[in-house]
């Protein structure tokens, strides 16, 4: 089983949480849309109200099953939204959180940026 979230403590862009200033139901929607698009992706649940959106991925026999948590935080009041993504595998033979994560994020940062 492992684990990898978005940290500050990160040097690749598509690892480090992002920060932008845009009000938090866009970034929100367009997280699902791009949700909707990736490849292998499965929408669980969403909680727009808490910003939460949690997702699945098979990864095969080597990648097992990924759960992914994106998390919109931000103010209703001030454009400044913060976007993070935690993946925890189970079940494969290779951890691909980190890779999992920066699949999300980079096109993500594409969008929103």
């Amino acid at each position: 089983m492992g684990s990898f979230e978005t940290s500050d403590q990160n040097s690749d862009r598509a690892h480090r949480p992002l920060r932008i200033a845009t009000r938090k139901e866009h970034i929100y929607r367009e997280a699902l849309e791009l949700i909707e698009c990736l490849a292998g992706w499965k929408l669980v649940s969403q909680e727009k109200d808490k910003g939460l959106i949690q997702c699945e991925k098979a990864g095969g026999v080597f990648g097992g099953k990924a759960e992914i948590l994106v998390r919109v935080e931000g103010s209703d009041e001030h454009p400044t939204t913060e976007v993070n993504v935690r993946c925890t595998s189970s079940g494969g033979l290779f951890s691909r959180d980190r890779a999992i994560v920066a699949e999300f994020m980079t096109p993500f940062i594409r969008r929103v940026v």
